[in-house]
């Protein structure tokens, strides 16, 4: 896994700021005499943007602390203080910042405080927000989370995505084993649990149960019954899972082994 931290940023010594001369000008603030001026210094930071060009793919996850612009495409999560993602740019993968502004594409996740998905945008995934803008001609699939507490910190909304999965499987079982709810997610891997559509099961789809009996029942869970026990055994999790328009595919391959009694290989 690749994991890229920048250097601190470094600030503008004040000194070195410039100082406007009696009755000048000064941008955004009008004409004030040189004692008033020179009595307002103000630091500026000199650190750009950690840029990930357009031309560039990063496998791996991106850890900063100050900002991440992405024009390429990162294949990975991004946790800094503020992240863009350009109209070129396209993450699959969970962003973790303060604020988060999209013109280009996201697949995966988003923890903040701050959303903007701009007009042209096309953004899948789960956001947890405080504050969300969504633009007219922003294209937005997925779920939203607001926070009631705007001072929570963006850290304990990474905890609250964290259990996410959890709290799901929860609805459903009145003992969780959380050990196998992390094998699950382990097996699947980030790279499926950030696309929306490979998140989740759909049980109208024949094709997709077939994968999930073939790839998970026998492979995964070592399920010896034939196909069409195992068959019964996902349409009973289809049928418990029937109020749910968007099937976790964590929480029905938990409530697979559930059924199955292999909750315990799972967690090992």
């Amino acid at each position: 896994m690749f994991n890229w931290t920048p250097d601190k940023a470094k600030d503008a010594d004040a000194t070195n700021e410039p100082v406007a001369k009696a009755d000048q000008a000064v941008p955004g603030i009008g004409t004030l005499p040189l004692a008033q001026a020179t009595n307002t210094p103000k630091k500026v930071s000199t650190m750009p943007p950690n840029l990930i060009s357009e031309d560039a793919t990063i496998e791996g996850n991106l850890i900063s602390k100050g900002k991440i612009e992405v024009l390429g495409e990162v294949n990975g999560d991004i946790q800094c203080t503020s992240v863009t993602i350009s109209e070129s740019g396209k993450v699959n993968g969970k962003v973790t910042a303060e604020d988060v502004v999209i013109d280009g594409r996201l697949n995966g996740a988003i923890l903040s405080h701050s959303v903007t998905l701009r007009s042209g945008c096309h953004v899948d995934c789960e956001v947890h927000h405080v504050s969300l803008i969504i633009e007219d001609g922003a294209s937005f699939e997925g779920t939203v989370k607001r926070s009631d507490k705007p001072s929570q910190s963006t850290s304990r909304l990474v905890d609250d995505a964290s259990d996410t999965y959890a709290a799901d499987v929860k609805k459903y079982t009145s003992k969780l084993n959380q050990a196998a709810v992390d094998g699950i997610v382990r097996h699947l891997g980030k790279g499926i649990l950030a696309q929306r559509n490979a998140s989740l099961v759909s049980c109208s789809d024949p094709e997709e149960l077939k994968r999930v009996r073939e790839n998970f029942c026998k492979k995964k869970l070592s399920l010896s019954q034939s196909d069409e026990e195992i068959n019964a055994i996902l349409k009973d999790v289809c049928q418990a899972m029937s109020a749910e328009r968007n099937k976790s595919r964590v929480t029905f391959y938990y409530l697979v082994a559930e059924k199955t009694g292999k909750l315990t290989t799972l967690g090992s």
